[in-house]
């Protein structure tokens, strides 16, 4: 579902590693298509985007009865969710990601360019009482279908990420990232302001879009970075979904743009472009449901 501050900087270490595996499979072309490279779209920003709430009309006469006054569906205001979303103390999701990335490598004279089309399905817990989560994630790549699976365990506000080489076992002092970016903190945040829009129906959704520090770290989610990585962010939209006064989804978007020099004793001077549209679409499959973490053997 790659942050800013202090947890980035314990990582650091892991970071180039990150970016020469992405440069690694480029080269070996396991990771995209052609040569040529296509500019990410959608153009328009998700505030665009209409949520479906009418149904298909009835093709049949209505029989002549008597009337009867209909009520006139509640309607909660933030403060009201608010409050609700003040009584989560567990949360279990899924997001389904869609990335779209064009990746251009300079080294010298050289220049390569390659297009990564990539689907991730995110599973997670979230103990808001334990500090304890755990995070699946499968990521595939398209058309060859290839996928890798990653996973992240936190007990007591301690994380262990899970890799093919074993187990890494975080700085107990530092807390995980996920307690700040996830759709329960994100929705808490950002109902105390005025949403962009509201879109009402079967299901309410208020559009925000993601600013300064938020929208810096979420575009960091699925791009290889190092510490000297620029990052250029175009849009970042948060939208959060609620049937009457629960929170049942939203959705994050954005475009990003990153831009990182490495200069490595094998593979040389090279400066990695990797433009990316992102969009995550996130299903709460249920609250207040306590789930046992137990960490990992290191």
């Amino acid at each position: 579902m790659p942050h800013q501050g202090s947890w980035v900087k314990d990582m650091k270490k892991y970071a180039l590693a990150l970016v020469l595996i992405l440069v690694i499979g480029l080269v070996a072309g396991c990771l995209g298509g052609g040569d040529e490279t296509t500019s990410p779209s959608p153009e328009s920003s998700p505030s665009q985007t209409e949520i479906q709430t009418t149904s298909t009309p009835s093709t049949t006469a209505p029989m002549e009865t008597e009337s009867t006054p209909t009520e006139t569906p509640r309607e909660y205001t933030r403060e009201d969710l608010l409050r609700g979303l003040g009584g989560i103390r567990q949360l279990t999701y899924t997001a389904n990601v869609s990335i779209l990335m064009n990746v251009t490598i300079e080294q010298g004279e050289t220049l390569q360019k390659d297009t990564l089309n990539l689907s991730v399905v995110e599973r997670g817990y979230l103990d808001f009482e334990s500090w304890n989560a755990w995070i699946n994630m499968t990521t595939t790549s398209h058309p060859d279908g290839a996928s890798t699976n990653t996973s992240r365990v936190i007990v007591s506000n301690v994380t262990y990420v899970q890799t093919p080489l074993g187990v890494i076992k975080g700085d107990e002092s530092l807390p995980d990232p996920v307690w700040e970016y996830n759709l329960l903190t994100l929705a808490r945040r950002y109902l105390r302001g005025e949403p962009e829009r509201v879109e009402r129906g079967d299901v309410t959704a208020f559009v925000y879009p993601l600013t300064g520090k938020d929208a810096t770290t979420l575009a960091q989610l699925y791009l290889a970075i190092s510490p000297d990585t620029e990052i250029t962010v175009e849009w970042a939209y948060l939208v959060l979904q609620f049937k009457e006064d629960e929170l049942i989804g939203g959705a994050i978007s954005y475009r990003v743009t990153s831009r990182t020099e490495i200069n490595d004793p094998s593979l040389g001077n090279m400066v990695i472009t990797q433009e990316a549209l992102v969009e995550e679409a996130i299903s709460v499959e249920s609250v207040n449901e306590k789930v046992e973490v137990k960490a990992p053997a290191t």
